[in-house]
């Protein structure tokens, strides 16, 4: 049980990860107590 709720908690890790760097514009996550957990900014693809 323990590790299907480790592989789930990886799992959806890797999704918001994801989300948080195919947004265009920048995006920072804290914790409660303002403790930076992730910051993604958006490379724009080069032409």
């Amino acid at each position: 049980m323990a590790k299907r709720a480790e592989a789930a908690l990886r799992a959806s890790e890797a999704k918001l990860s994801a989300v948080i760097e195919a947004l265009p514009v920048g995006v920072g996550v804290t914790d409660a107590s303002g403790r930076v957990l992730s910051i993604g900014c958006y490379d724009p693809p080069s032409k």
